[in-house]
Formats: C-alpha cells, structure tokens, sequence
C-alpha cells in the first residue's frame, strides 16, 4: 500500500508541475486514462480532492497546493538519493577502506592503488595495517586482505590467487653452504622459517615427474623464524639461510644474481590469498579494487 501511495504522489506531481494530464502521462510514458485513474485513486485514499479537473486545464485544490508544497520537496530528496546511490552502485566513488598485513601492502599493493586511483578519482583509499581480522561492519571497513586458510567467521570471504614461493639463497651464504641437488639436501641447511606453526616445520615440495617430497626444516640447522615475508627476504639477503621468496619480490636480487633460486624444478605449497567483505552486496569501488588486485596477482 505505502509503495503504490508513494509512485501515486510521484504522478500527481508530475501533473502539478506540467499543468496537464496529457503532458503528465507523455513525460511519464503511461496512458492519459491510466493517470487519470491512479489520481483519482490517491484522492480517493486521502481523502482529498487534490485537483479541479476541465476540459482545457488542470488546476491545483487549495488542498492541492498544500499537498505539493509538502510532498514536493521530500519526493525530490527521495529521488535524489535514490540517483546517487544507483551512481555509486555502478560507478566506483567515495572511500575504500581497506585493511591488510603490513607486509602484503608493501609488496603488492603501490601498483594497484595507483592504477585504481589514477582510474576512479572519486575514490579515496584509506588503509589500516595489521595482522588481526577485525570486525568489518564496526570498523567501518569495506575490505579484508589476508593469506592463508582462513579462520570461521561471519564474514564473507573468497579465493582470489594463489602465491606459489620460489626457493632462494643469496649467493655469499651458498659460496661455503654444502651443494643443494635435491629437496633432502635441504635438511643440511639453515632453513627460515616464516612463523611457527606446526606446518611451517615442514617444507612439500612438489615435482612434475617425481612427485612431491616434505623436507623437515625444524633441524639444528635450522635457527630462525623470520615471523614475516620481508623478514624472510631480509634475512635471505644477509647470507642466513634459505627461505621461500615471493618470485616477483626476489626478482630485483635474482637479476643482479645477489640471490640465488634453488631446485627450480621442485614447486613449493602455494599461499592462497583470499579477500572478505561483510556483505555480498558490496559497494562498485569494493568489486572494482578486488578485480584489480586479482589481475595483478595472476
């Protein structure tokens, strides 16, 4: 009942402001006999009579003129919030807010926040550094970037890449290391770890051909856990051990051949990285970020 009143007082001022049934109905796109109708249905309901009908004009009651002068301005309001909101819904606009490692935001995020923004300039990006996965809607943020499996939660999250690390030395740590031919010889090795966890004491390497080898990294050899991916590089860099590497931020070192990539052909476990947001209705400047980051990853 209250949408039919509401679409009903959109064409009773559509009629007061033309002056017209006829031009009325051709600007609304209905039949004459239709909005005839469906206003005398309104005056009907409210009990008013809103307009003094005649062959040749239109004119507002008394009744009328009170009427548009109060639901005048509010049906305006009500379209317009209803054109910026379908705007924003479709065109990416206001501000992102956006929390991630600080780590996964200096490795991977400059190049996609730059090309977002230059792309959407009325979309501002906000970002909030840290480890924990706050809740979403009282933090006001729009998004969540996290690696890895992901613990229960009411929030709505999904896969969007898979990093597969890369196995790296530097080359001073290798001039006096023993010889690394196969995934065993690793275990003669100062492996660093990238956190504690009961699953980073062990490295699955996986080959095309000879399928895959869990190499023990929790040796006496092994003395360090890095607790960060740049901490796992710099580390690397300063001749400690070995580490898994994110292939495009070793890439700089392997190419002036500071650092070194071992057992190339053996592939270890990917990290997936997934997003959450705490609605799937999210807002156009969300799913745009979220295709770009996607893109970049791949």
């Amino acid at each position: 009942m209250t949408k039919l009143i509401l679409d009903d007082i959109k064409l009773f001022i559509e009629i007061a402001r033309t002056g017209s049934f006829k031009r009325a109905a051709l600007a609304l796109e209905i039949p004459p006999a239709t909005l005839s109708r469906r206003i005398s249905e309104l005056e009907t309901r409210i009990r008013l009579q809103l307009l003094n009908r005649s062959t040749r004009s239109v004119q507002l009651t008394d009744s009328g003129r009170a009427y548009l002068e109060q639901c005048g301005p509010l049906v305006d309001a009500m379209l317009g919030a209803h054109a910026e909101i379908s705007r924003a819904a479709s065109t990416p606009s206001g501000t992102l807010r956006l929390t991630c490692t600080p780590d996964f935001a200096a490795f991977y995020l400059p190049p996609v926040i730059k090309r977002y923004t230059t792309d959407h300039p009325d979309v501002c990006v906000e970002l909030s550094l840290g480890s924990h996965i706050e809740d979403l809607n009282s933090q006001h943020f729009d998004l969540a970037i996290r690696m890895g499996p992901l613990p229960a939660s009411q929030l709505i999250g999904r896969q969007i890449a898979t990093l597969t690390p890369i196995i790296c030395a530097s080359a001073t740590y290798l001039k006096t290391a023993p010889a690394i031919h196969t995934p065993e010889d690793l275990q003669h090795h100062a492996c660093i770890r990238i956190n504690a966890a009961q699953t980073s004491k062990v490295w699955r390497l996986s080959h095309a051909v000879l399928g895959t080898r869990n190499v023990a990294t929790d040796t006496h050899y092994s003395r360090l856990i890095a607790g960060s991916p740049y901490m796992s590089l710099a580390l690397t860099l300063e001749d400690l051990g070995v580490a898994l590497l994110d292939p495009r931020v070793s890439e700089p070192y392997l190419a002036t051949g500071r650092l070194r990539r071992l057992l190339p052909d053996w592939s270890p476990a990917g990290v997936a990285v997934n997003v959450l947001t705490p609605s799937r209705l999210s807002p156009q400047r969300v799913r745009v970020f979220v295709d770009y980051l996607q893109e970049s990853l791949v």
